[in-house]
């Protein structure tokens, strides 16, 4: 105090001196008061901008998670594209040399790589079961829980099937492997998808399972196999989800994999189409009946 007010100057009253001396300390109390003050205020109010603080880092992660899609779908053929498989068709007929070359490959499934190779550089493809279906993967970076609760089939288009050419080593895949199936001849617009009945039982199961995601939730998986009897189609899934703490549903269609290619079930081969199969010698034959 002694350094902040100084000494008395020579020539200044007494009375001068102390009422300068008595001024600074003022100052100095008013101003250390002040300090108090705020710091008491702020002391007193920390509670409040806690809240606000975290309101504010709350509607942050709001708006964060709001800007991410509420699953994502990854969807890819069943039959990998190395896997031979058992049945292949060709929407034309041999030509004389490719007949020639397909009556030399032993009708083996020990034989099937080579089969699908003939087929691939033919233009065909794979056929029957497993060729026609799909496996769905879906996912969610959402930390709340994202449902989904119904799922179903819309046929988009259909055409007869173009098929010319039917190979097949008669060994199966005509079933395949499914989680859930459909029929794509039904009339509904929304076809529903059933589950594997119970063993011995002739009656179709419904599927409707809740397909939960987000908030950590790990990744679900669906098979999904479509069938024909008469045609060739595209088709989509109808997905309906419910986000938490939102109460209306909202619908998600997917009708592409993940190259981008439309959902197709290539349908039984044409009623004149030329059909080959395993013959008595071990090699392919076509069928004159």
């Amino acid at each position: 105090m002694r350094a902040t007010l100084g000494e008395r100057r020579e020539g200044v009253s007494d009375r001068r001196w102390f009422a300068s001396r008595g001024g600074a300390a003022l100052a100095i109390f008013l101003a250390g008061s002040a300090a108090a003050s705020v710091i008491g205020l702020m002391t007193g109010n920390l509670p409040f901008f806690v809240k606000e603080n975290a309101q504010a880092q709350d509607a942050a992660n709001d708006e964060i998670e709001a800007g991410k899609a509420a699953f994502d779908v990854t969807v890819k053929p069943a039959l990998g594209d190395a896997k031979p498989w058992t049945s292949w068709e060709i929407d034309r007929r041999l030509t004389p040399a490719e007949e020639s070359e397909l009556r030399k490959i032993p009708a083996s499934i020990k034989s099937a790589d080579r089969i699908w190779e003939f087929v691939r550089k033919a233009g065909g493809r794979r056929t029957d079961g497993d060729a026609n279906g799909y496996r769905f993967q879906f996912t969610s970076e959402r930390q709340k829980t994202v449902s989904i609760t119904e799922a179903y089939a819309k046929v988009d288009k259909c055409w007869p099937s173009k098929a010319k050419t039917y190979i097949s080593l008669m060994q199966g895949g005509l079933t395949g492997w499914e989680d859930v199936h459909f029929d794509l001849d039904s009339k509904l617009s929304s076809i529903p998808l059933f589950q594997e009945s119970l063993q011995g039982s002739q009656v179709e199961m419904p599927f409707d399972k809740v397909i939960a995601l987000g908030g950590n939730e790990t990744a679900a998986y669906l098979n999904v196999l479509p069938n024909s009897i008469a045609q060739s189609c595209n088709w989509s899934l109808q997905l309906e989800y419910n986000v938490a703490a939102d109460p209306e549903p909202k619908t998600r269609t997917v009708s592409k994999d993940r190259k981008g290619n439309e959902f197709v079930f290539n349908g039984p081969y044409a009623a004149d189409a030329d059909v080959w199969g395993p013959s008595y010698t071990g090699t392919f034959g076509k069928d004159t009946s």
